[in-house]
């Protein structure tokens, strides 16, 4: 079962995913925080293996969560979010450390899809069955 960190402050986005993520039955989100406040260390002490974060929020500086998550947790994949008026922000997401972006409104299974892909067996099956 995959472990999940969302770092996310739109309530209404974080519970679409929890809902997706019971409904799939083998992503359990371990931690749904709405700022960015405790997110190294939830990360860190849930033994995550994904975070999902949101690049830009009221209360989260995303780059700077990408970053240490980058630094202090280098097993944990990184799940990018943002708006289309954010999509300017990815390339410094990805130099920072991010694994995996996509622009919202996106499909949630899919997502989920794509994060199962990455955590078996890396970046290398995105490109191949995207």
């Amino acid at each position: 079962m995959m472990r999940l960190v969302i770092i996310d402050s739109d309530r209404d986005f974080t519970e679409r995913v929890v809902e997706e993520a019971r409904f799939a039955g083998d992503v359990d989100v371990v931690a749904v925080l709405h700022d960015d406040e405790h997110a190294l260390a939830t990360v860190k002490c849930t033994a995550a293996h994904l975070a999902l974060v949101r690049v830009v929020s009221p209360a989260i500086d995303g780059l700077e969560v990408i970053r240490q998550l980058h630094d202090e947790t280098p097993d944990v994949k990184i799940f990018v979010t943002a708006l289309p008026a954010e999509e300017k922000l990815l390339p410094k997401a990805v130099e920072l450390g991010a694994h995996y972006c996509i622009i919202r409104p996106f499909d949630i299974p899919t997502l989920l899809r794509r994060m199962r892909q990455f955590v078996a067996t890396g970046p290398a099956a995105l490109a191949i069955n995207d």
